[in-house]
């Protein structure tokens, strides 16, 4: 059974992590001067993970048949997500580096979507426990 809100939500998160990892602006001219070799491997760092939660977000997309290994990609991706909307948060708050408000919204969005199809996926679980319990 292909999960259809679950397979919208996971894809939903992998577009707006792409969407705000893609534009970090970090690596823009206007923070040459802030910018330290700490700064600039921490940019590479978001990037790379990002793209990690993408990826995995898309395998989860493509494992519907097995929705416990669904549901621990989904969890890996809440802890990756929570540590990426973290540190961003510390790198605006201690460094005042940080981009456009809406592009500061694309990792909290995503995170939001990947609860989302985490509890569809659940329920889903659920649903179908009940069901092989009646038989």
């Amino acid at each position: 059974m292909i999960q259809r809100l679950q397979s919208c939500s996971l894809l939903l998160a992998a577009v707006f992590i792409l969407l705000g990892i893609g534009q970090i602006s970090f690596l823009s001219t206007e923070h040459a001067e802030k910018m330290t070799d700490t700064c600039f491997y921490g940019a590479i760092a978001f990037r790379v993970i990002g793209a990690l939660i993408a990826l995995f977000s898309c395998i989860a997309i493509f494992r519907y048949k097995s929705r416990k290994c669904q549901i621990g990609i989904c969890t890996i991706n809440i802890v990756l997500l929570a540590l990426l909307v973290g540190s961003q948060a510390l790198l605006y708050f201690f460094h005042n580096i940080g981009g456009s408000e809406l592009q500061e919204l694309f990792p909290f969005l995503s995170l939001l979507c990947t609860f989302d199809a985490r509890r569809r996926i659940k329920k889903d679980e659920a649903l179908v426990r009940a069901a092989d319990r009646l038989r």
